[in-house]
């Protein structure tokens, strides 16, 4: 009887080693992601929202299985205003620096965390009937929080998922939220 739950218990114990055991994947990556968010910039005067799609370039290196470092630039997307005598728009990009946790679930599955700091540039351009253009270039820092997954297709190639939140205050009466889902692909050298 002994005998028969030992070798009944062999594929379960081989298998919970094999995931301890898994490959090592430290070391460089690089990637790139679409996604969909949402900026909001909530002001004395009102909010502004807007709903865009995103693009995003990454790399990454990582120390060993659980802890890594990564720098990402993103498009964030274009917010559009108008009324009768103005038309106004705001173009937002990052260039971003993150602590990256990993927790591996299985040798092809893991899940996530991010925290970092974005420099963030936003370009306003303004149309105003009877005036000049106005157009002006500012740059703030932002911090970020990232959840996601990743799931191993290959060796090097990895599909992932994630959600992000990011906050900044460029201006005293003004707040800048932004939540953004992207998915992608990493490639790990």
């Amino acid at each position: 009887m002994k005998k028969a739950a030992l070798l009944l218990a062999l594929p379960l114990l081989s298998s919970i080693a094999g995931n301890a055991l898994a490959a090592d994947k430290s070391g460089f990556y690089a990637g790139a992601g679409i996604g969909h968010g949402k900026m909001t910039l909530k002001t004395d005067g009102g909010d502004l929202d807007s709903n865009n799609t995103r693009v995003n370039i990454h790399g990454g290196y990582r120390f060993n299985n659980y802890i890594g470092t990564e720098i990402a630039y993103e498009d964030i997307g274009e917010f559009h205003q108008s009324n009768g005598s103005y038309t106004a728009q705001l173009l937002s990009r990052n260039l971003s620096a993150a602590a990256v946790g990993y927790l591996p679930l299985s040798n092809r599955f893991e899940l996530y965390g991010k925290a970092g700091l974005a420099l963030v540039q936003n370009t306003t351009k303004g149309e105003y009937k009877g005036e000049p253009d106005y157009r002006d270039t500012s740059e703030d820092v932002a911090v970020f929080a990232a959840l996601g997954s990743n799931f191993a297709l290959t060796q090097q190639v990895d599909l992932f998922a994630e959600a992000r939140f990011m906050y900044a205050e460029p201006e005293d009466q003004l707040k800048a939220y932004d939540t953004s889902m992207t998915v992608g692909a990493r490639y790990r050298f």
